[in-house]
């Protein structure tokens, strides 16, 4: 057991420091659907009150796996399919990527 430094160590980072940054994720999660929400092709199913946000997409005419590439391209991860989406918020989102991922969106979804 002469690893249970490189074991323990990041559960130590999760238990001293990251509860104080879950505020923030949530944030930034709150922020960015209010943003998506105005996107005439996104249905946003709920206001977060965690880092996750779930919503749908209609009157989209690109299959899936176009949508995750292009925006996969443009440096946006997602999971989703023809039903529902997800995209999820962690400690390194700053609320400065909200304007480029939901531009993003836009660009993929409505050109």
């Amino acid at each position: 057991m002469r690893q249970v430094g490189v074991i323990a160590g990041p559960g130590l980072v999760a238990i001293r420091e990251m509860p104080a940054k879950l505020q923030h994720d949530h944030d930034v999660a709150k922020a960015l659907a209010a943003k998506l929400a105005q996107n005439r092709s996104i249905d946003m199913e709920y206001v977060p009150r965690t880092n996750m946000m779930h919503f749908k997409l209609k009157h989209v005419k690109k299959s899936v796996p176009q949508i995750v590439q292009e925006l996969k391209d443009r440096g946006v991860l997602v999971c989703g399919d023809e039903t529902r989406w997800r995209l999820v918020t962690h400690y390194a989102v700053e609320m400065s990527a909200i304007d480029h991922v939901a531009e993003s969106f836009d660009q993929v979804l409505n050109h």
